[in-house]
Formats: structure tokens, sequence, C-alpha cells
């Protein structure tokens, strides 16, 4: 069965005869070309035609081909015969069926997204402002007592996993256990995985001990948190499993740790690496939401997902067979510049009327995208209430180029507190 999906995937390159993807242009992730001027890479790559090829499979580069993609039915988002393959574990099989919201897919995926929806409405997370801005005040404390401090380690790090922690309902003292398990799920991005297994089952188990005892306790007691919310809304609509319930909880602290952690860690660097751009966020309470959504697009933590057909897909001559890796490329989509005008700059103050990929689309649209906005609306407003100027004071480390995540991991600041 061949599919026509040309508005879809797009036109690879005019060609006479049959194609296959060895004659689509390169995308090496780990040359030095890419490493030097990715942006510049993704252009040139994209002026060919908008479709490469690399080591995760079949690159989609422009906005509008990618926003199809995502929003193509016949395409699943498993990457369960990778981690197989990869000699993963029962146990790490049984959280990736579970509790990866977004490898999940039909009637299951349906069931189990209505009962997150309802725990993740914007209504619920506008009124965890004042949390948030608690807990940003406390990291803010610890960021301010040195001269000289790393963000990531010492603010962008602690704050979104106590602000989750609060929000599951984990006591206070038991907040560095929790972090500390949270950090290991991290492995299940690890390129090769085998070498991590030990800890991310380790992580899993942790976690899944602590979250499932939660359960116990808040179907007894229920609280003012996540946790209570969500077993009341699985009990009003479809009901999970238990498996189920323990497995999405888990992937929620672990989804909302690391790609606000560094998204966060990113604006911030945007905005110092400027000139006037922290005392623009300094001395204008409604720059920090622009600031944020621009940050988004110019740099997503999340900077691709994969796609996997489930027919032959056919595109002006370039044959893409049943169960081909096909990655929705967000960082070279945000840049498209038939979707944005100047894509390469940053610029808070851009009235483009596209929105940005970085959270996805369609029916795996990031479920906790409301929650990751707005606690880093309100850590830059603390941010900027406490500090009248960043000044980078040091080289920055970078995660890796093929990594599934994207952002600064160390960022060396200086600070000039109010």
């Amino acid at each position: 069965m061949t599919d026509d999906l040309a508005g879809v995937v797009g036109s690879a390159r005019a060609a006479a005869g049959p194609l296959d993807t060895d004659d689509l242009p390169e995308l090496d992730l780990f040359g030095d070309e890419y490493a030097a001027d990715p942006a510049g890479t993704v252009r040139r790559l994209r002026a060919r035609g908008g479709l490469a090829r690399s080591v995760r499979g079949i690159e989609v580069l422009t906005y509008e081909r990618a926003k199809q993609l995502l929003a193509a039915p016949r395409t699943r988002s498993s990457m369960r015969d990778y981690y197989l393959s990869e000699g993963a574990t029962p146990l790490v099989v049984d959280y990736i069926d579970n509790g990866l919201l977004a490898w999940i897919e039909g009637d299951r995926h349906r069931r189990i997204r209505s009962v997150m929806e309802r725990a993740f409405s914007l209504r619920s997370v506008d009124q965890q402002r004042a949390m948030m801005r608690e807990v940003a005040e406390r990291a803010a404390d610890r960021l301010l007592a040195a001269e000289t401090a790393d963000l990531v380690a010492d603010f962008s790090y602690w704050y979104p996993i106590e602000v989750l922690a609060r929000l599951v309902g984990v006591p206070v003292d038991d907040i560095p256990r929790f972090v500390h398990s949270s950090a290991e799920m991290n492995a299940l991005a690890a390129v090769p995985l085998a070498p991590e297994l030990p800890r991310l089952e380790q992580a899993i188990r942790d976690l899944g001990g602590y979250v499932n005892d939660l359960v116990e306790q808040r179907s007894k007691d229920p609280g003012n948190d996540l946790v209570s919310a969500l077993i009341e809304a699985q009990e009003s609509l479809d009901r999970l499993s238990r498996e189920e319930l323990v497995a999405n909880i888990i992937n929620v602290i672990m989804g909302g740790h690391d790609t606000t952690k560094l998204q966060l860690a990113s604006c911030v660097h945007q905005l110092a690496a400027r000139p006037g751009g922290w005392a623009r966020l300094r001395d204008d309470g409604a720059f920090a939401r622009r600031a944020v959504t621009e940050s988004l697009r110019y740099a997503p933590a999340v900077p691709w997902e994969l796609r996997v057909p489930e027919v032959d897909l056919e595109a002006d001559g370039l044959a893409i067979p049943a169960g081909t890796p096909m990655v929705v490329n967000a960082y070279a989509a945000n840049r498209d510049p038939a979707a944005f005008d100047r894509p390469d700059d940053f610029d808070p103050d851009r009235d483009d009327r596209q929105a940005h990929l970085a959270f996805g689309r369609g029916r795996h649209v990031c479920i906790g995208n409301s929650l990751a906005r707005t606690e880093m609306e309100e850590a830059l407003g603390v941010l900027a209430a406490r500090v009248d100027d960043v000044e980078i004071a040091g080289e920055i480390t970078w995660s890796g180029p093929a990594d599934a995540l994207a952002g600064p991991t160390s960022l060396p600041v200086r600070l000039r507190a109010r």
C-alpha cells in the first residue's frame, strides 16, 4: 500500500525517476559544520528541498511539512522497537507502554490523555502561580548567594523540580530524593542505551514505589495536589489502571524537569547575551511572556520529534517505506523563513502569526505546555525583580547535537542584585 503524502512531506526535489533516501542531502549531526553553525546548516539543507537524512532518520526541515506531519493520522511516535533492540528490560518496556503518553496511540491514548488533561487545565495551572513565585524566590536566594553562580545548577535545575514536587504532593523533606530519581530518568535518552540501563531501572523502581505509595495515600485522603486531581478525574472518566496512573505521574515529573530546566536557562542566556535584553525584562512586566514564547521558537528544549509512518509514503518520487523513522525537526522548522520573518533573530517583539512547534502539534501536543510556560514566566518575573543585570561569566556548556533535549547544561553568570 502506498499513500501519496506529498502534501505532508512535500517535494524532496525534482526528479525524473525514483529516488532513494540515500539521494537526500545529509544532515551530519556530529560534523564540524553543524557544530559551528547549526542554523546555517539547516538553512542550506532546507534550500535544497526541505528533507534531509541523518542518523535519526529522514529529517523534515520546513515549517508547513513539519506541522502537517505532526498531525498526520497514519503515523505513530513509538520508539518501543528501538528500546527492545537496545536491550531494554521488561521493567523499562512496561514503563514505556504505560507512561509515555507521547508514544501511545489510538483509543488508549485518548482515554489516558482525557484524564491527564483534566488536571493540566490552564485554570488549574494559573492557580499555582503564587506557589511558583514562592519557589522561585527561594531558588533566587541560592543564586544570589555568590558573586558568580551557575544559573543551571543553582536555579533552573531546582526550580522546576520543586514546583513539580509541590504540584504532585511530595513533602518538602523528600524533594532531594525525588530530584535524584527524576534526574536519573534522563537515561531514557541515552545513546547508546545499554550502559545506562541499570540507573534507568533503579530510577523507575524508586519513583514507581514512591508514586505508588503516594497514590495509595491520596486515594484514602485526597489533598490539593496533582495526584488527588488525577485520581478524581480518572474516577469520573474512563478509569486508568494503577500501572497507567503511576507511570504517567512519573512521566509528568520526568518530562517537566529537564525540559523546563533547559528552556529557562536558554531564555536567560538569550536575554543576557543581547544588549538591553535584561533591562527590557526588568522594566517591562509584560515582556516575560513574549521572551518565553520567542525562546521556545528560537531554541526549543525539545528540538525534534519522531514520527513513524504506518504505510508506505511517496513524495515526488521519493519512496518512504512504512516503518521509516521520520524526524520533525522543530529547531529547523521554527527557523523557516517561509513561516517566520528574520527567523535567525531572537526577537520577542515579533508579530508572526505562526505558532512555534516547540510543544509539537496535533494529538500529541505536549500536555504540560501551559505549566511549562507559566513556570518560566513566573521565574523570569522573580529574577527581574531581584536582579538588576546579568552578565555571562564563563564558558557555557551545551547538550550534545543529537540529544533528545537541547540547551545550556551549565551557564556561568555574574549577577548584580537590585
